[in-house]
């Protein structure tokens, strides 16, 4: 079962601006893009490669394991039956969950990863089929 993560249009708008805020200084100040095609070409890959990533991230049960990918970026795979519990969270720790409106799934001894499925009770609700020792306040 796969569950597609939810992308904050406030985390595209930061990062959108934050890339092409040297353009716009170009372009007030008056500098051509032609005579720095290397440096715009650069920052038009490197957004592309992130808008790729924020797009294409996905959580994907298969029996007991947690899949997590992030564009080309493949996590590590999650065992369920070690997931401790999953909470609602607002940390803002580089993650694979492009969105503000995150879960904390806590697994293993002192493992932690952020996420951000669009369909929060029902990606926690298939976890806790699985393995039903997982606390949760996102069932209550």
């Amino acid at each position: 079962m796969r569950f597609y993560s939810k992308v904050s249009l406030l985390l595209v708008a930061i990062v959108t601006a934050s890339f092409f805020a040297p353009l716009i200084s170009m372009f007030f100040k008056d500098i051509a893009l032609e005579s720095k095609p290397l440096p715009f070409a650069l920052l038009v890959v490197i957004y592309g490669f992130i808008m790729h990533m924020f797009y294409n991230t996905h959580y994907t049960i298969r029996e007991n394991i947690l899949h997590v990918q992030s564009g080309f970026i493949k996590f590590r795979r999650i065992d369920i039956f070690s997931i401790k519990s999953v909470e609602p969270s607002r940390n803002l720790l580089s993650s694979p969950a492009p969105s503000f409106d995150r879960i904390k799934v806590r697994y293993g001894k002192w493992n932690m990863i952020l996420l951000s499925p669009k369909d929060k009770k029902g990606f926690t609700e298939v976890l806790a089929s699985i393995n039903p020792e997982i606390e949760s306040s996102i069932l209550e």
